[in-house]
């Protein structure tokens, strides 16, 4: 399935601002499409694991450079403003009717197992 044209704008953006990010997106998108098939889920939900983990980082270009790319570990407030990418990212998405199915997988894309 081809990639909606809104998904291409948001990715050609991350590229353009992080290289780096855009680079672990595409690595996650192909882990997730190999487990997504092996899961043997059908190929609408495929398609959606694969579209979902290219965006799943998508708000990080919202937050500050200085706490994304930080060197050392992240204090308690800059967890807390990191921890947002996953909103941000679901907010950007949710105007795109053609994105939407995947925004809540975004939204969670970070959380844990066990909450």
């Amino acid at each position: 399935m081809p990639r909606p044209r809104a998904c291409e704008a948001f990715l050609d953006m991350v590229a353009e601002r992080d290289p780096v990010l855009h680079r672990h997106q595409e690595v996650v998108a192909q882990t997730a499409g190999v487990v997504a098939e092996q899961l043997g889920l059908d190929q609408r939900a495929i398609d959606d694991v694969v579209l979902a983990a290219e965006l799943h980082d998508l708000g990080k270009p919202a937050l500050p450079h200085s706490i994304v790319h930080k060197p050392f570990a992240l204090d308690e407030e800059e967890w807390r403003i990191m921890r947002r990418h996953t909103l941000i990212g679901e907010s950007m998405l949710h105007p795109f009717p053609e994105l939407r199915r995947v925004a809540s997988f975004v939204r969670s894309s970070h959380e844990r197992v066990d909450g």
